[in-house]
C-alpha cells in the first residue's frame, strides 16, 4: 500500500508540474514522508503562494491535519481548492471533484465507444472526463487570484485545443 501511495504522489506531482508549466503557472510543492512534516512543509508552501491545491494524499490531507491546513491557509489569506465536496464544508473555498454520476457517465461513454469501435483491449486509464465544482460563496472575496488563474488556465487550454485541431 505504501508503494502505491508513493507512486500516486509522484504521478500527481509530475502531472501537475507538467500542466502548470505548459500554462505558465508557477508551482510550489513540498514532499513529506511523515504526518509530522506536514506543518513545516505547509508553511513553506504558503509563503508566496496564491492558492493551495489539495491533492488526494492521505498522508497530507486527513482528519488529523485538515483543520490546521485550512486554518493556516485562511490566516494567510490563501484559498484552498479541494478534491471533494467535504473540503468546502471544512472551509475550503472551492472543490473540484467527480460525483458517482460524473464517473458513471464517463464509464458509459467509454463502454459505448468500446462497443462501436470493436476494440479488443481495454482502454488506457484516464482521469474523469466530467466533474462537479462546489464553492463557498462567502469566500469568493479571497479569490481574485483564483479567478485570474482560472481565466489564464481556460485561455491557455483553448489555445492548446485550437492548436490540436489544426494538426
Amino acid at each position: 500500500l505504501t508503494d502505491v501511495l508513493e507512486f500516486r504522489r509522484v504521478l500527481f506531482r509530475s502531472l501537475l508540474e507538467r500542466e502548470a508549466e505548459s500554462l505558465e503557472i508557477p508551482v510550489r510543492a513540498e514532499s513529506v514522508s511523515t504526518e509530522d512534516e506536514v506543518g513545516p512543509a505547509l508553511r513553506r508552501v504558503l509563503d508566496g503562494s496564491d492558492i493551495l491545491l489539495a491533492l488526494p494524499d492521505p498522508l497530507v490531507y486527513n482528519r488529523n491535519t485538515i483543520f490546521n491546513i485550512i486554518l493556516s491557509s485562511y490566516q494567510n489569506r490563501i484559498p484552498v481548492i479541494g478534491f471533494s465536496a467535504s473540503y468546502v464544508k471544512a472551509g475550503a473555498m472551492l472543490a473540484v471533484h467527480s460525483t458517482p454520476s460524473d464517473i458513471g457517465m464517463h464509464i458509459a461513454e467509454t463502454i459505448r465507444q468500446f462497443i462501436i469501435t470493436g476494440e479488443t483491449g481495454l482502454p488506457a486509464s484516464a482521469f474523469p472526463k466530467y466533474f462537479s465544482i462546489e464553492a463557498k460563496i462567502e469566500e469568493r472575496r479571497v479569490g481574485k487570484d483564483v479567478e485570474q488563474c482560472g481565466s489564464r488556465i481556460i485561455k491557455k487550454k483553448k489555445e492548446i485545443e485550437k492548436e490540436k485541431e489544426r494538426r
